[in-house]
């Protein structure tokens, strides 16, 4: 009954009309130097530009894409990267459909984790840096994002081979002229994690389509003083994510404990602020309504949005100590209305305790650690 089924899905994606229009197998690109270079049209539709312009164009008849600003090599080497990127879509989607199990999505974060990113890596890094540029704009233009991030990492190993102690500023400067702002966050991004010694990305989505649900413990609570005699030592739902080499809190919406939790760890990681991370996700924390402890400390954090803990309101113990933080936005903690105690030791604040507190309207209950005095 199961095959039976799957052909029919099959079937029906193949039939002009059901759920999709009908549209040859294979198409054609042409260069800036008129050459013509033929892509399969699923793989041609992982670019989001490439899918808008077919999505305007007849169904019927073989299409052309004219794109005038991308050379020939430089097309030719995308191409190398889409085609066999999106075989192992096709075959990734096949078999989802035996197990009827349908993606939601043609690159799930398990697929880009284990196979997209490595595989753009390798195909990029023979390439000079010059060609890994011309790819990199490429691929901002044809909205690949993958292929941008593949790109800006392998532009950074390379510019840190030739110049091993250059700062971030040097390869602003080597890329500021022609990337936008939004793009170069991704090179910010790869120079931060080459820097820290992160060995690969890793978000909080990857890791949970790569290893399962991490599954939260009870455990004592570790702020009760168990010297004092005759006191009733609670149990908490804690969840530790710390040392897992996360990178991103991209997905940590998607953490099933997260309505039950009270104590989340994601310390000693590489996890990087919103002026690092192009996928930092917004108001991360709105979902952890039971949340009294959050720690954060031993990342790659400059700075955090205003809204990072917006949800929080019962947070308690906030410890954001060993990162790089300079300074925060007023009005980043209006929303924690019980924090008790906030950890800022092994921080670049220039502020005293006390112009700290004031500077971001913290009660005087609230124990701030790690600032002069």
């Amino acid at each position: 009954m199961k095959k039976k089924l799957v052909l029919t899905v099959l079937a029906l994606l193949a039939l002009p009309g059901t759920i999709r229009p009908y549209r040859p197998v294979m198409m054609t690109l042409i260069s800036a130097e008129n050459d013509e270079i033929a892509i399969s049209t699923n793989a041609a539709r992982l670019s989001g530009t490439i899918k808008n312009m077919l999505a305007d164009m007849p169904a019927e008849g073989k299409a052309q894409i004219t794109l005038p600003d991308i050379k020939t090599k430089t097309l030719q080497a995308i191409v190398n990267i889409l085609e066999p990127i999106n075989a192992q879509v096709q075959k990734q989607a096949i078999e989802q459909l035996k197990q009827l199990n349908f993606i939601k999505r043609p690159l799930d974060d398990r697929f880009i984790a284990k196979n997209v990113q490595p595989f753009a890596n390798k195909i990029l890094s023979p390439q000079n840096i010059d060609q890994i540029k011309e790819v990199t704009l490429a691929a901002n233009y044809l909205e690949i994002p993958f292929l941008i991030n593949a790109g800006a990492k392998v532009y950074v190993e390379k510019y840190l081979q030739k110049r091993p102690k250059a700062e971030w500023h040097n390869v602003l400067g080597a890329i500021k002229g022609d990337f936008p702002q939004d793009i170069r966050l991704y090179f910010k991004k790869q120079f931060t994690l080459a820097q820290a010694g992160a060995k690969e990305e890793l978000s909080i989505a990857d890791y949970i389509a790569l290893y399962g649900q991490p599954q939260a413990e009870t455990i004592t609570s570790p702020w009760i003083d168990i010297t004092q005699a005759f006191i009733e030592i609670p149990q908490i739902s804690s969840l530790d994510l710390s040392k897992k080499n996360i990178t991103s809190l991209y997905g940590v919406e998607m953490l099933s404990a997260k309505n039950d939790i009270e104590m989340l760890s994601l310390a000693d990681n590489f996890i990087l602020d919103n002026t690092t991370d192009p996928d930092f996700p917004d108001e991360p924390f709105k979902t952890y309504g039971n949340l009294s402890a959050l720690d954060l400390a031993r990342n790659q954090l400059e700075t955090l949005p205003k809204n990072i803990f917006t949800g929080l309101s019962n947070l308690k113990y906030l410890e954001l100590g060993g990162n790089q933080i300079t300074t925060l936005p007023v009005g980043i903690f209006n929303g924690l209305s019980n924090l008790e105690q906030l950890s800022l030791s092994r921080n670049k604040f220039k502020e005293s305790t006390e112009e700290f507190r004031t500077k971001y309207n913290l009660s005087a209950t609230v124990q701030i650690e790690g600032l002069r005095d």
